[in-house]
């Protein structure tokens, strides 16, 4: 069991460090944890919990940590693309975050990752728009031919 000195908690200053050193984002809206409240997702001891559920319409009380709620948040989107959907990590909610929740909780570099996925998969629907075959490229190109070259669809610049 924790001592309540979780430094993932968030820092005092109320502040998300950004990435790549631009203005920090404010932390949401947080209240101080309980004598003795653990997250449900870590069983740690935070400092912070976030003021509300993931989602407006999550039925179950908040008791998850904002670090343990943003590294959800990042993996569903790391691991599958994220933008079917970002279910509430609480055990039994199936809630869906929205656009606007996944940018309030998520941090910013996730955020920018998720932005970046929603408009790769609008411009998806063009039929002549191929991805990169680099899995972790986010880039894309037109092929006037249709895409049927979808092999030539290489961003150089992140193959190396």
């Amino acid at each position: 069991m924790n001592t309540g000195t979780n430094p993932e908690a968030g820092p005092s200053s109320g502040k998300a460090p950004a990435p790549s050193g631009g203005p920090e984002k404010p932390l949401p809206p947080c209240r101080a944890a309980y004598p003795g409240e653990e997250c449900i997702i870590c069983a740690e001891e935070p400092l912070l919990f976030p003021q509300k559920s993931p989602t407006d319409v999550c039925q179950h009380e908040g008791g998850i940590c904002l670090p343990c709620l943003q590294k959800h948040i990042s993996a569903q989107i790391g691991d599958n693309g994220g933008v079917d959907g970002v279910v509430c990590p609480a055990p039994d909610c199936k809630e869906v975050l929205n656009y606007h929740e996944i940018k309030y909780w998520a941090d910013d570099e996730t955020f920018a990752r998720y932005d970046r996925l929603l408009t790769r998969r609008a411009l998806g629907v063009e039929d002549d728009f191929v991805l990169c075959t680099n899995p972790k490229c986010d880039a894309g190109q037109i092929h006037s031919e249709g895409g049927k070259n979808k092999n030539l669809s290489e961003v150089t610049s992140c193959w190396d």
